[in-house]
């Protein structure tokens, strides 16, 4: 399949990450609302995917049905060739950033935001990826760590390392992404 990143331009992209961010915690909702122009948004979808198309970010389609298998007692769709283009995209951007990594959140453990920011990352359900040289496939597998049934959320950031709550690892964010299409692939916000 020929994927590539589309930049979605309409209201209801911002919208998405936005409602993502905010599953996470109120400090990184904020700083994406506050920051969405100074990046921009993108759809991994196949290049001959219509604009009109990419703009029902619910429902699936841009991709010819997976296969079905039982994990942990759940119907799990076979991954799609389109979670691959998404992990390229993240390689990409920890190549092009010394110190990144790939943070990725099981928001199905999350506590709630309302109650929690700003929240100490020291009991936060959530993974660092961060290897020298790594390949699409390394990511991919970090990514299916924390995708859940109905939905995944995976951040890139600069040095997480050093930070210790919520706000402070929101505010090295360079990527922002979260599933899409009905879990077909993924839609992203990178910093400019």
């Amino acid at each position: 399949m020929n994927a590539i990143s589309h930049k979605l331009t309409f209201p209801e992209a911002s919208a998405h990450i936005v409602e993502a961010a905010s599953w996470i915690g109120r400090d990184l909702s904020s700083l994406l609302k506050t920051n969405i122009n100074r990046g921009n948004i993108f759809a991994v979808a196949p290049s001959n995917v219509s604009t009109i198309r990419l703009r029902d970010l619910k429902s699936g389609g841009l991709t010819p049905p997976g296969k079905d298998f039982q994990r942990n007692g759940m119907r799990v769709v076979e991954k799609r060739a389109l979670d691959t283009d998404f992990a390229k995209v993240l390689k990409k951007t920890l190549e092009s950033n010394a110190g990144a990594a790939v943070v990725g959140f099981d928001v199905t453990h999350l506590p709630d935001p309302i109650e929690t920011d700003p929240l100490d990352l020291s009991i936060k359900p959530f993974g660092i990826f961060n290897a020298t040289k790594p390949t699409p496939e390394d990511i991919l597998e970090f990514i299916n760590e924390y995708a859940t049934a109905w939905t995944t959320v995976i951040m890139v950031v600069d040095h997480p390392t050093v930070a210790r709550t919520l706000k402070e690892l929101s505010e090295t964010l360079l990527l922002f992404g979260v599933a899409a299409y009905d879990g077909e692939s993924f839609i992203y916000w990178s910093r400019l």
